[in-house]
């Protein structure tokens, strides 16, 4: 099986998804505390000439390196076709995650495009709690919730 460099992120449970990025630092940099191969973008802010750069990039001290972009629905389409043709290339070299809080990205022609190249990973929130909520758990000493 041809191992996907490509990770897209689905989903608002941003906690889940936090300690997935966390996890695949630690696998990737094992014991090396360097932030020179990790690079983190937001989409509505990402300057193609700048995502073009750290596609192109290599691994400075790791055997990886790992670009996070966030909120992947705003890209622009400069963007969108630069990644296209980064995940047609799919370098072994670069770990790519893309995220986005938006499950209805999947009917999106770019998502549909580019979900050939991507594994893809849903983190859907169970529900989303309150203050209130937090309050009657501890009230009632259910710690689970």
């Amino acid at each position: 099986m041809v191992e996907k460099n490509i990770y897209f992120f689905i989903g608002e449970d941003s906690v889940s998804k936090d300690r997935k990025i966390a996890a695949i630092k630690n696998e990737i940099f094992a014991n090396i505390h360097s932030t020179l191969d990790y690079e983190l973008f937001w989409s509505d802010s990402l300057e193609p000439k700048k995502l073009k750069e750290a596609l192109n990039s290599l691994p400075v001290v790791s055997k990886k390196r790992i670009i996070v972009i966030k909120e992947v629905d705003k890209l622009a389409p400069a963007n969108k076709h630069l990644l296209l043709s980064f995940a047609k290339t799919s370098p072994k070299n670069t770990l790519l995650i893309l995220d986005t809080n938006k499950p209805e990205i999947t009917k999106d022609d770019f998502f549909k495009e580019f979900s050939r190249f991507v594994s893809v990973f849903n983190f859907v929130s169970k529900s989303s709690l309150n203050v209130f909520d937090l309050g009657r758990a501890i009230a009632n000493k259910k710690t689970k919730e």
